[in-house]
């Protein structure tokens, strides 16, 4: 069946378009569109929201949104859920080809922004330095009604080359709510994206392969973990994310071999993978035997170097506390 669309009317083409997928998102929607209602711009802007045939109210609060603004939104509302049809790929594709700005921002539903010249800075930035395919910047975490501040990846204004791009891309270095990105930089999307079991690193990559991402040391934006149906809370169920980290493997293992000047990074990419699927399975004795998973397994912050090395040491701990963080996690959210 066709979706439902409700077009953008303005004589005005856009210089960025915003993309936001939706899925039962009603209590999270209102911050996401009021982030990009709030923003202050010198030139045009879409925003294009895809919803994938909620079941909630999230499409009463985006018609309600787009009768108020119909010069900023264009919405598309599935009539049958295409991830539950493995077409996530197909309508990724599809809304970047619909995109007519010159660059693309990102923003999920249960995500948003808190800058009001966010899409302005990175904008005048790519603009002043078009050697750049892409640039980003810090966030908050959100937990329920927790925010707290992200250890910052990077400690100033950095340029971040595409060997960077390979490992830092696989953790928590950049998110899709602080990405901005040229759109001539994506038309290889699909070859990346291919067998790939999630859709924001692929397209990190497939920018750096146009040109280096910048890194702004600023924070504008909120990153809003373990949320219902987030790609955090599902990936709490260990099969779900033992098949992720599976997938992942095989996918950094297909792209060393198509691309072998960056061998060693996607290894060291795929370390992290490994080192995931071993401290979910309990698999201690081959993170040794393998020295990308002992680079990993020291990787990060400190907190994330002190929870691996509590699996490493002492195991139960490590659980009870797991277990101790889902039960705060279901009071939160």
């Amino acid at each position: 069946m066709d979706p439902i669309i409700l077009p953008r009317i303005s004589d005005q083409k856009p210089l960025v378009s915003v993309i936001t997928a939706t899925y039962n998102h009603e209590r999270y929607i209102r911050d996401c569109l009021e982030g990009f209602l709030m923003q202050k711009t010198n030139f045009p802007v879409e925003v294009i929201i895809h919803d994938d045939a909620s079941t909630d109210h999230t499409i009463d609060i985006i018609r309600e949104y787009y009768e108020k603004r119909p010069d900023l939104f264009h919405v598309i509302i599935e009539r049958e859920n295409q991830y539950s049809k493995k077409k996530q790929m197909n309508v990724s594709k599809s809304l970047y080809e619909l995109a007519q700005g010159k660059y693309i921002a990102l923003c999920e539903g249960d995500d948003y922004w808190t800058d009001p010249l966010k899409l302005q800075k990175q904008f005048d930035f790519m603009e002043s330095n078009p050697e750049y395919a892409g640039c980003f910047h810090n966030y908050y975490k959100r937990i329920g009604s927790q925010i707290k501040n992200n250890p910052s990846p990077y400690k100033e204004n950095i340029n971040v080359s595409i060997k960077m791009a390979i490992v830092d891309g696989v953790g928590q270095s950049f998110r899709v709510v602080t990405i901005f990105f040229l759109k001539e930089a994506i038309h290889e999307f699909s070859k990346f994206r291919e067998r790939c079991s999630v859709g924001d690193y692929p397209l990190k990559l497939c920018v750096a392969m146009h040109g280096n991402w910048y890194y702004m040391n600023e924070t504008m934006s909120v990153y809003r973990l373990y949320a219902q149906g987030s790609w955090t809370k599902n990936n709490c169920n260990n099969q779900h994310a033992i098949k992720h980290c599976n997938s992942m493997i095989a996918w950094f293992d297909s792209l060393a071999a198509m691309y072998p000047s960056l061998k060693e990074e996607f290894y060291q990419a795929k370390g992290q993978s490994q080192l995931g699927l071993y401290m979910i399975e309990n698999r201690r004795r081959e993170v040794f035997a393998n020295k990308y998973c002992r680079k990993a397994l020291f990787s990060g912050s400190f907190v994330f170097v002190s929870r691996k090395l509590m699996w490493l040491l002492c195991p139960p701990l490590y659980y009870i506390l797991l277990q101790a963080r889902e039960f705060v996690l279901k009071k939160l959210t």
